[in-house]
């Protein structure tokens, strides 16, 4: 049941997606990235429970289906792959994909004071 909620949360946002054809011909494709929060409140759990059946501390429990923790498991990393690949496509802003990965540890790294720190630099003109 689990598998099947994972992959219907996939599949419901690729169906959502929308292809526009800007001014110039080109054609953009509009997609809401993936994120922990949205696949746990289509679970049904807090992101706290998902981080808690992923984060690797409880695989010795019994309490915890080691089935449904795997399948947790490759949905973040599915998660992980499709924001990296969404942003070499262009389908969202790349500076908002990679503070995701940074959360969820993929880049960038967590040590320190548990503070992150994200800079933009631009110009005063966005065509510069």
């Amino acid at each position: 049941m689990v598998q099947k909620i994972v992959d219907e949360y996939f599949t419901e946002r690729k169906e959502q997606e929308e292809v526009r054809e800007l001014k110039n011909g080109d054609k953009r494709v509009y997609r809401t990235p993936p994120s922990i929060y949205g696949l746990a409140s289509k679970l049904g759990i807090s992101r706290a429970t998902f981080y808690d059946y992923t984060d690797g501390s409880n695989n010795e429990n019994e309490a915890y289906n080691k089935e449904i923790i795997d399948i947790l498991i490759d949905a973040r990393e599915r998660i992980i792959n499709e924001l990296s690949e969404g942003v070499l496509l262009g389908y969202w802003n790349d500076k908002v994909a990679s503070a995701m990965l940074v959360k969820y540890g993929e880049i960038g790294s967590t040590e320190g004071n548990g503070t992150l720190t994200i800079n933009i630099q631009s110009k005063e003109s966005w065509a510069e």
